[in-house]
C-alpha cells in the first residue's frame, strides 16, 4: 500500500512540472519577440549570416 501512496503524489508533481515548463517557456517566448536582442535570437541570426556568407563565398567561386 505504501507503494501505491508514493506513486500518487509523484503524478500531480509531473504535471505541475510540466505546467511550469511550458509557463517558462512562454516567457522566455514573449520576451525573444518583445526584445528580439536575446541569445537565442543572436545565435539564430549569426547562423543566418554565416549561410548567407557561405553562399556568397559559393557564388564568387563558381563565377
Amino acid at each position: 500500500m505504501s507503494e501505491g501512496g508514493f506513486n500518487y503524489p509523484n503524478q500531480p508533481n509531473l504535471m505541475d512540472e510540466d505546467v511550469a515548463r511550458s509557463l517558462q517557456a512562454d516567457k522566455e517566448h514573449q520576451i525573444r519577440n518583445g526584445g528580439g536582442s536575446s541569445l537565442g535570437s543572436q545565435i539564430i541570426t549569426l547562423f543566418i549570416a554565416a549561410g548567407i556568407l557561405a553562399l556568397i563565398v559559393l557564388a564568387l567561386n563558381y563565377l
